[in-house]
């Protein structure tokens, strides 16, 4: 299986966490990314350092150059891909269930954003196989869609997820998301 983190740039363990997959094969099956935003970008920009917070007391625990922050996260992707950057402010904008929290990560390849203890169930169709001499049947395809989707919003009920929370969590949003290839 694949799992996703995300840290807070604010965070103070920072680069620590923005570090922790420079060694190659150190950490399996887990992908990783820093939490930011627009304000912190703007501190980028204008190469001013900000301040770190502790989570447990929303304390400032100490202060980083922005840029330099982002300079190290530039070399780890280049390195091997990691971390990414999420937009987290960006992508709570769009949080079409604000009520239940704000999303913090998203599912390892980045597709769906996450609340804590969601987790998306995905599928794909390969349009390829709707081809049939130079002719898309779009109603096949039209009911195909219909099935997958169907599926995988019955896999959220049949999965026996690790937590009664990620349990209440995943029946309660029931994300899914159904791709195409070929």
């Amino acid at each position: 299986g694949a799992n996703m983190a995300v840290m807070s740039v604010y965070h103070p363990d920072i680069l620590a966490f923005i570090s922790c997959k420079s060694v190659e094969g150190e950490i399996h099956n887990f992908n990783i990314s820093v939490g930011v935003d627009s304000r912190w970008m703007e501190c980028v920009m204008n190469n001013m350092s900000y301040d770190l917070i502790n989570p447990h007391t929303n304390q400032v625990a100490g202060s980083l150059n922005a840029r330099e922050v982002f300079n190290k996260i530039i070399d780890g992707a280049w390195t091997n891909g990691e971390p990414g950057m999420v937009w987290l402010d960006r992508i709570n904008q769009d949080n079409t269930t604000p009520t239940l929290g704000q999303i913090n990560a998203t599912n390892p390849c980045g597709e769906q954003p996450l609340l804590s203890g969601e987790s998306c169930n995905l599928g794909s169709i390969n349009v390829g196989n709707f081809i049939k001499h130079n002719y898309f049947d779009e109603e096949r395809f039209a009911k195909v869609v219909a099935t997958c989707t169907r599926f995988l919003d019955n896999v959220v009920d049949a999965n026996r997820h690790p937590t009664e929370y990620t349990t209440a969590m995943n029946q309660s949003t029931r994300k899914i998301g159904l791709g195409i290839m070929g």
